[in-house]
This record gives C-alpha cells, structure tokens and sequence, in this order.
C-alpha cells in the first residue's frame, strides 16, 4: 500500500455517530493498518 502501510484487519461495526453533515451513521467499516518501523529506520522489513 502507499506509504509504507499494509492492511492487517477489516471489520464491521454497530455504533452510532454524527458524520460533518449532522446525519446519523450506524454501520460503519474500519480498517486497520501497520507500518514496519524498520522500514522508517531505513532498514528491512521482518516478519513478525
């Protein structure tokens, strides 16, 4: 992915928030991502 980021989960959750023009939201997707700290040290990436 862009920037050195790789997806590690997706998901689906219930829960309710107001979105910037005031409108209820419930479902909402989320993504999680993770960036190596190796790779922001110049070195390479390890699995782990």
């Amino acid at each position: 992915m862009r920037l050195g980021y790789r997806l590690v989960g997706e998901y689906r959750d219930r829960w309710t928030c107001a979105d910037p023009l005031r409108e209820l939201a419930e479902d909402l997707d989320q993504w999680v991502f993770e960036k190596s700290l190796a790779m922001l040290a110049g070195g390479k990436p390890t699995a782990v």
